[in-house]
Parts: structure tokens; C-alpha cells; sequence
């Protein structure tokens, strides 16, 4: 599923009347994998059926409920709170989504759909270092059942070690976007380690995931900020 796909999906399950939220597709699709205890937790939990959309290496990416279906987790009341509700579908269905793991998921916020859903949004991390672009989206129903789940995550299992220190990578940014027009008076303040997993975003690169420092991009007060700047931890390369 491509990323425009991905949006597009949850923000239609996010828009759609509590009493059916998407339309099935086929049977192959929602067919349970028994390899996975996530998947066959959800058919189990299903009262008719479950919708899920996967990426070209089969790993599903978004899970919700067709249209007169509803997920049924027997650890979630409509007095579970909306975080410890979405904690609780993440446990119990979690390995549908593949690599996404609950702890490695951190919990940014929580936010209410137009169609005044509960939306709680998680940042994925490997070894403690952000993956940019790495989130899963839990949607809940008005009884704090599961809507849908929306995953776009890294299969990384873990970060090398650094062998780029900072300092220089900050250096390198700054000489690198010093030399664009216009870019006087850049700061380089760094914002830690993060992952950058071009597979995150639906494309390839020979180097694969790699460890990065990131850097937001600054400007002294007055001038516009120009865009956050990345290079490798292992070779201050800029990633793709």
C-alpha cells in the first residue's frame, strides 16, 4: 500500500458512521494466517469479518472492520480509558501488523475524528532512536473498541553502533546546506539518533535502514527556517 493509500485508508475509517466502517474486500485478504496470533485474534474477536490491506512483501498495514463487523477485545469496556484501551488492542493484536511491537511503540497523543472517534497515535523506536516516519494509528469506537489500526513501521530489530560522532555530522549539515542559496546563517541543533528505514516510505536504497543524526532545520531569528537536515551515523552521508 502506498503511502497516499495508507492516508487515504484511515482517513476514510476515521470518517465512516460507527455502525460500519469499510467494505470488506476479498476472502483471501481477511483470511486468517496461523502463523500470526495477531491475525487469528481478530477473526476470532470479528462478529463477521475483518478488512486488511498489505504491503508487496505480504506484512499487513491496516486492519479494520467491514461494514456490520466489529472487533470485540474481551480485556476493553466502554470504561477503559481511551490510552489504556488503545495499549490493550496494540497487546492483543499487535503482530498482525508485522514488525510493529508494542515496546517498541511510544504513545505521542491522543486526538478526536471529525467523526468524534478517539485516535491515538504511537511513534515506533528501535533500541530508543525514533524511526522517522515509523507510527501506528489505533482508531477506537465510541466503547473504546478497535476501529482500525494503521502501521507504517520498520522491520529493523536493532541500531549499530555509532561510528560518526555527532559533532560531525552536525558540521557536515551545516557546510552542506551552506552551500545551497540563501542558506546563511543555518544553526545545526541536533535533535538525537533517529532510524531512517527508506522501506518506511514504500522505496528502496542500497544502503537499507540506517542509523542517522537529525537536525532541524534553523535559521537566527528573522530569516525562514529552511527543512530538517539528516546524515548517517556511520558515514555522514545524506540518506535519499
Amino acid at each position: 500500500m502506498t503511502q497516499r493509500r495508507k492516508m487515504a485508508a484511515v482517513a476514510a475509517a476515521l470518517a465512516a458512521p460507527a455502525g460500519g466502517q469499510l467494505a470488506a474486500r476479498s476472502a483471501a485478504e481477511a483470511a486468517a494466517d496461523p502463523r500470526n496470533p495477531g491475525i487469528a485474534r481478530l477473526q476470532e474477536d470479528a462478529t463477521t469479518g475483518v478488512r486488511i490491506e498489505r504491503n508487496a512483501s505480504g506484512t499487513a498495514e491496516f486492519v479494520g472492520t467491514p461494514a456490520g463487523s466489529r472487533v470485540v477485545n474481551p480485556g476493553v469496556t466502554a470504561s477503559t480509558s481511551v490510552r489504556a484501551a488503545a495499549r490493550s488492542h496494540l497487546t492483543r493484536y499487535g503482530a498482525a501488523l508485522g514488525p510493529a511491537d508494542d515496546a517498541e511503540l511510544s504513545l505521542t497523543r491522543t486526538e478526536s475524528s471529525v467523526s468524534r472517534r478517539d485516535v491515538v497515535r504511537f511513534q515506533q523506536e528501535v533500541d530508543s532512536a525514533p524511526v522517522i516516519g515509523g507510527r501506528v494509528v489505533v482508531s477506537l469506537d465510541g466503547d473504546r473498541q478497535m476501529s482500525s489500526m494503521l502501521s507504517t513501521v520498520s522491520t529493523l530489530d536493532s541500531l549499530p553502533a555509532a561510528t560518526a560522532p555527532e559533532s560531525e555530522a552536525s558540521a557536515t549539515a551545516v557546510r552542506a546546506a551552506a552551500g545551497r542559496a540563501g542558506a546563511a546563517g543555518l544553526t545545526a541543533t541536533s535533535e538525537g539518533r533517529w532510524v531512517w528505514d527508506p522501506a518506511v516510505f514504500g522505496v528502496t536504497d542500497a544502503l537499507g535502514a540506517q542509523g542517522v543524526w537529525r537536525f532541524p532545520g534553523r535559521r537566527r531569528p528573522g530569516r525562514t527556517p529552511t527543512r530538517a537536515r539528516r546524515r548517517h551515523d556511520r558515514s555522514c552521508r545524506a540518506p535519499p
